[in-house]
């Protein structure tokens, strides 16, 4: 039951959010500042993502959510812990209004069916959104991921699709 008020908060906050936006398709040349979300369960090499995101050449900041955690695990990321979460699950107003100072060229959402990750994804401000599925009609271009792969291989996927799009 309670699942139900959270699907129904959420796709509340998307179709608030999807009003003001305008779909635009990127090419990777045009991205200077990228948005990544990642869940703790990832299968996740923090040393190889570091070297993915150096050899980008460009702006990122990644958002970690460990919502089962009470201290962040890593001080260099945007760590989402217990703190963060209200009743429902969802990111407490203080970090919505962090989220909402934060512009991005990309946001590319990681986790498969994560509600708290698709409030993430609404909430930063970005023209262009890409992720695993697009359950919420959240997101402009879809990549699925296997579960096998390692994020820096997901990561190297999404950048070959979009040095495929020509503007």
């Amino acid at each position: 039951m309670l699942k139900f008020f959270i699907k129904l908060k959420l796709n509340s906050i998307i179709e608030k959010n999807s009003t003001k936006k305008i779909k635009r398709f990127l090419s990777w040349n045009d991205i200077s500042s990228m948005a990544i979300i990642i869940q703790f369960d990832e299968k996740l090499n923090k040393n190889n993502l570091d070297k993915f995101i150096e050899k980008t050449g460009k702006y990122v900041e990644i958002f970690y959510i460990e919502t089962n955690n009470k201290q962040a695990t890593f001080g260099d990321w945007n760590c989402f812990t217990k703190k963060d979460l209200t009743f429902l699950k969802l990111p407490k107003s203080e970090t919505i209004l962090s989220l909402k100072t934060k512009q991005f060229d990309i946001v590319i959402n990681t986790c498969n069916d994560n509600l708290f990750a698709t409030a993430l994804n609404n909430y930063l401000t970005s023209p262009f959104k890409c992720g695993p599925s697009d359950t919420y009609k959240d997101t402009d271009l879809i990549i699925y991921k296997k579960e096998s792969l390692d994020l820096p291989l997901y990561l190297n996927d999404i950048s070959a699709y979009l040095k495929m799009i020509k503007n």
